[in-house]
């Protein structure tokens, strides 16, 4: 992003501070330069917080963001996708463990990866849900569209589906692609957001089951059958022959598999068809090594080209 550029977004920022425009200026140029302060009063002593050292707890006691203002500026500031393209979309949780901030209101437990053996995987804190376009080509950095915590009165699906739903109208008129990791391939998550104009490519468990559609009625007596046969991720027997297949080699020189069967539903949501996807790679180098095998579910209009998937 050039200087001009640079500088335009970041007054469309301020421009949504309702109060306490200034502390919360300087503030937000403080945390965006100061990666090691590890305090608010470390906070005030940065070049870019020109204001006296009580003019921080200004800014978070009554400073006041249009959430919806800074939705409209993030959107306006996405990347664009390229022609005959469109925008990617991502939405995943991320935990702030606040083990100390007794005082602080509505901690929750929350998950925290690469605990010590034997210690509980959850401490308090808080939960952000995150909502970005992934990068073309893709890095580590993202561009945010919207970040709220999640209250305990929420969960991630009810959160994220709000602001999905808030989000969608301000982007580009063509369709986007969602990309979410386990948590959301589930129907809590596929019936919040069953009625929002995006596709959504979905991690899902590798012991879901799933079901084809009902056979037609015998009409013997008797209720007529409501699902299919059914369809286990862990059990080959029960998957049948795929839809379509494809086989080629990554960036990595892994060799991976795509296998696709389609017209199957969750038996709690029957009335959305999800197609399975299930990714296979190998590492030539390691043959002996077993094959990682990522599971997935499509949800939304056509079928995007299985080397698509591969990626």
């Amino acid at each position: 992003m050039d200087n001009s550029k640079l500088a335009r977004f970041r007054a469309a920022v301020v421009g949504c501070f309702r109060a306490a425009r200034g502390a919360m200026s300087d503030l937000c140029d403080a945390l965006a330069t100061d990666g090691d302060a590890q305090s608010l009063p470390e906070l005030s002593e940065s070049p870019f917080f020109r204001r006296k050292w009580q003019s921080i707890y200004k800014a978070l006691s009554r400073g006041r963001i249009d959430r919806r203002a800074l939705q409209q500026v993030f959107a306006e500031a996405a990347p664009r996708p390229r022609v005959g393209e469109r925008l990617v979309l991502a939405v995943d949780v991320s935990p702030m463990v606040r083990r100390q901030a007794r005082t602080s209101a509505d901690r929750t437990f929350v998950h925290v990866p690469n605990m010590p053996e034997g210690a509980a995987p959850v401490l308090p804190g808080y939960q952000f849900s995150e909502l970005v376009v992934v990068p073309d080509p893709v890095s580590s950095a993202v561009h945010v569209l919207d970040n709220q915590r999640i209250p305990s009165s929420e969960t991630a699906a009810s959160l994220g589906a709000a602001q999905l739903r808030a989000v969608l109208p301000l982007l580009a008129p063509e369709r986007p692609l969602l990309l979410g990791d386990g948590g959301y391939g589930n129907v809590t998550w596929i019936a919040t957001t069953a009625d929002l104009a995006v596709d959504q490519l979905l991690r899902i468990a590798r012991n879901s089951v799933f079901y084809r559609p009902a056979p037609p009625p015998t009409g013997k007596r008797g209720a007529p059958r409501k699902d299919g046969e059914v369809f286990k991720c862990k059990k080959a027997a029960t998957q049948g022959t795929p839809d379509a297949t494809w086989t080629g080699t990554d960036e990595r020189g892994l060799q991976v598999s795509v296998a696709v069967w389609g017209h199957l539903h969750f038996r709690a949501r029957r009335e959305t068809l999800v197609t399975v996807v299930r990714r296979v790679t190998v590492d030539p180098v390691k043959p002996t090594a077993a094959p990682q095998t990522l599971w997935c579910i499509w949800v939304g209009e056509t079928l995007p080209p299985l080397d698509q998937l591969a990626v």
